[in-house]
């Protein structure tokens, strides 16, 4: 685990996908009557060729049309931006630190990435200053994100992927880690790392190791 030395204790980082929006419930919502309402078949993965058995050619044919109208559209986790702002009033800085598809990407589509989640951010009142938001790039994300944390000093971090949990709770106090059906058993992976089920209850456990 991080030296606490190396942490500012009131930085916090938020990934996107799986924490700040619901992508479990976009990808059951949608998935299915798209590919012609095939049945779930692994209800707990948490890519769209898991839970519905399809190709890679039909998940990218199911994201092409659906990735803008997900990132600019889609409601935010319910509760996550009164926490966002309740932590700014206590004097929290917040970072954004996600390895959503192509928002890292240095070309149009990637320009377009990130415009239609600031869309999105904006719609759900969720406020991160532009200098706050760091993207890094889908393949080797759990380095880049532990990298991130760890040039930023971030203490606590909002994260739901198994595989950028294990690195970043390497440098970070406290990984707070949202209920999502493919995150079922983070704890096994260290004694900093907290499964939630409410932004708020995310919020206490920030406040708590803060003192």
């Amino acid at each position: 685990m991080g030296d606490f030395m190396n942490w500012n204790i009131e930085n916090i980082g938020w990934d996107l996908d799986g924490v700040l929006f619901p992508l479990d419930k976009y990808q059951f919502k949608y998935g299915g009557r798209f590919l012609f309402y095939r049945n779930i078949v692994n209800p707990n993965a948490y890519d769209l060729r898991e839970i519905y058995n399809c190709s890679k050619l039909e998940r990218n044919a199911f994201w092409l049309p659906h990735f803008h109208h997900y990132c600019m559209c889609f409601p935010a986790w319910e509760g996550v931006k009164e926490t966002i702002n309740e932590l700014y009033d206590e004097q929290y800085s917040q970072f954004l630190v996600t390895a959503r598809y192509a928002v890292a990407y240095n070309n149009p589509w990637g320009w377009l990435a990130r415009k239609a989640t600031d869309i999105g951010l904006e719609r759900n009142g969720l406020d991160f200053a532009d200098a706050k938001k760091y993207y890094v790039s889908e393949k080797n994300s759990a380095i880049e994100k532990r990298d991130s944390c760890e040039e930023l000093r971030i203490a606590f971090m909002w994260e739901d992927l198994n595989k950028n949990i294990k690195e970043i709770r390497k440098v970070v106090k406290h990984v707070l880690v949202p209920a999502m059906p493919w995150n079922e058993d983070c704890e096994q992976l260290g004694d900093n790392i907290t499964r939630i089920w409410t932004p708020n209850q995310g919020a206490e456990i920030i406040r708590k190791l803060s003192i």
